[in-house]
């Protein structure tokens, strides 16, 4: 008989935090079968829910639930992205804070040069 890999749902984790919910993961087992024979399975690793979750969610979730979830997943990878950005925005402006004071200091001295050179 041929080979089949078939990958079905196992395991639907919650996480809450000052009794609301912050996050939601859905984990899934996947067999190698030979006929009805499982030859070998392993436990794949957790995947946020978001829109493209194959998962049953419909047994435990009504729709709005669902989409409440997607929503929250999609919120907290935007505010991931935007902490990241932010963190390169306040180094670069850091970077051109320094510049600035390094090119005013270049240019006191500059204009300390030019009224020794004045006064000669």
């Amino acid at each position: 008989m041929a080979l089949k890999k078939i990958a079905e749902p196992y395991e639907f984790l919650v996480r809450w935090h000052d009794g609301k919910i912050v996050g939601a993961h859905v984990g899934m087992i996947e067999y190698i079968k030979d006929g009805e024979e499982i030859i070998s399975h392993k436990v794949l690793p957790v995947q946020p829910i978001d829109k493209d979750t194959e998962f049953p969610l419909s047994e435990l979730l009504t729709n709005m639930q669902k989409m409440a979830l997607v929503t929250l997943e999609s919120m907290r990878s935007e505010n991931e992205k935007l902490t990241r950005d932010n963190s390169t925005i306040l180094h670069e402006r850091e970077n051109a804070v320094a510049l600035v004071k390094k090119l005013e200091a270049e240019l006191k001295q500059e204009k300390s040069k030019n009224k020794v050179a004045t006064l000669q």
